[in-house]
């Protein structure tokens, strides 16, 4: 009797285990594609706003990193500005020689941006144009060299002054800093031929 019963057991076991190995139905195929694309939504959505905490973060911290007093003391930062000999007339209009310096007075080459303004005194000092450089188009005028260590800003004129005595105006800003720094240099640039009666 006792092979009875293991037969039997035997038996039984193969029917079941036979009933499990067909193929899954219809319903069961789409029921894990739904699920797949549920939880590929739900790490997409996680990824999601994982990015989005990160952005919060950065917009609620400081756009730029501090410096303490100390350590940027310790650091070479630009104190002044010096317009070149370079600064002068062009076949367009002008252009400028400024280098930004330490407080030795030596030439540093420090990212930032320029406004140039220029003026004609002998006008009661009319403005005659303005020219402004953000940092990226200031560091594609940067010349280093040996011979030549500053910005070269070319600044074209619409139309030639009156006078030829005219005042530039430089101001920098400091990328690092935020500190501005403005000098001002006479310069000649010829006046238009004086018409012939």
């Amino acid at each position: 009797m006792s092979r009875w019963i293991i037969a039997n057991l035997v038996l039984i076991a193969s029917v079941v285990s036979l009933g499990g190995c067909g193929s899954p139905s219809a319903a069961n195929i789409a029921l894990r594609i739904k699920l797949q694309k549920r939880d590929d939504e739900i790490a997409k959505l996680k990824r999601q706003h994982t990015a989005d905490q990160a952005d919060l973060v950065a917009r609620r911290g400081p756009t730029t990193q501090s410096l303490s007093s100390e350590k940027l003391a310790s650091l070479y930062t630009t104190h002044g500005i010096k317009i070149g000999k370079l600064t002068g007339e062009t076949k367009n209009g002008f252009r400028v020689e400024v280098t930004p310096t330490d407080e030795d007075g030596q030439s540093l080459k420090a990212a930032g941006s320029f406004d140039v303004s220029l003026f004609d005194l002998a006008d009661k000092g009319t403005s005659i144009g303005e020219w402004k450089f953000d940092e990226a188009a200031a560091r594609s005028n940067w010349l280093g060299s040996a011979f030549m260590y500053a910005y070269v800003l070319p600044c074209p004129l619409k139309q030639p002054p009156a006078h030829s005595d005219l005042t530039v105006r430089v101001t920098f800003t400091d990328a690092l800093t935020g500190r501005q720094f403005t000098e001002q240099k006479e310069i000649d640039i010829s006046p238009p031929p004086a018409s012939q009666p």
